[in-house]
C-alpha cells in the first residue's frame, strides 16, 4: 500500500516538474521606481536556446562540414575503383533469366527424375523434392561454391 502511495506521489511530482515553466532570470524588462510611479523599460531579449533565430545567430544560414566535399583522397578513389570492378564483375557474371535457364528441370511422366542443372545432381523422387526436401540439392549446391568445382550441365538453350 505504501508502494503504491510513494509510486503515485513520484509520478504527480514528474509530472509537475516537467510542466512547470522556468523562472525568468533577468530578460525582459526591469521595473524600478522613481518618485513613487512605476517605469518599465523594454529591454531586447536574445533569441530562445534552441530557437531558429539563435541558430542563424551564432552559427549562420549554413553549415559546411569537412565530408562536404566532391574530391576523394586517392586511397579513396583506388577503393572506390575496385569496389565498382567487383560490382561489374559480379554483374557480368549474373546470366538472363528466362526459359532454358532453369535452375532444376522435373520430369514426372514417363519416368521420374529431378536433375539441378546447376550442380548435375539428380532425384529420383520428384514428390519428396516438390513436398520440399531440398537438402541434398543444397548440400551440392554449398559444396560447389565452396570448392569452385563447376559441373557442365547441359541447358537448353
Amino acid at each position: 500500500m505504501r508502494l503504491k502511495i510513494v509510486m503515485a506521489i513520484s509520478a504527480a511530482l514528474l509530472l509537475a516538474a516537467c510542466s512547470s515553466k522556468p523562472a525568468d532570470t533577468g530578460g525582459g524588462t526591469t521595473g524600478g521606481t522613481t518618485g513613487g510611479s512605476t517605469t518599465t523599460t523594454s529591454v531586447p531579449q536574445a533569441a530562445q536556446p534552441g530557437s531558429p533565430q539563435d541558430f542563424v545567430t551564432n552559427i549562420g544560414d549554413r553549415v559546411f562540414f569537412g565530408t562536404d566535399r566532391s574530391d576523394l583522397t586517392q586511397e579513396a578513389q583506388a577503393e572506390l575503383q575496385k569496389q565498382e570492378a567487383k560490382a561489374q564483375a559480379l554483374a557480368s557474371s549474373k546470366t538472363t533469366v528466362g526459359w532454358g535457364h532453369q535452375i532444376r528441370s522435373y520430369v514426372l511422366q514417363p519416368y521420374q527424375l529431378v536433375k539441378d542443372l546447376r550442380t548435375g545432381r539428380t532425384s529420383t523422387a520428384p514428390g519428396d523434392v516438390l513436398d520440399g526436401d531440398l537438402d541434398d540439392f543444397l548440400e551440392a549446391s554449398l559444396a560447389q561454391r565452396v570448392y569452385g568445382a563447376t559441373e557442365e550441365v547441359e541447358d537448353i538453350d
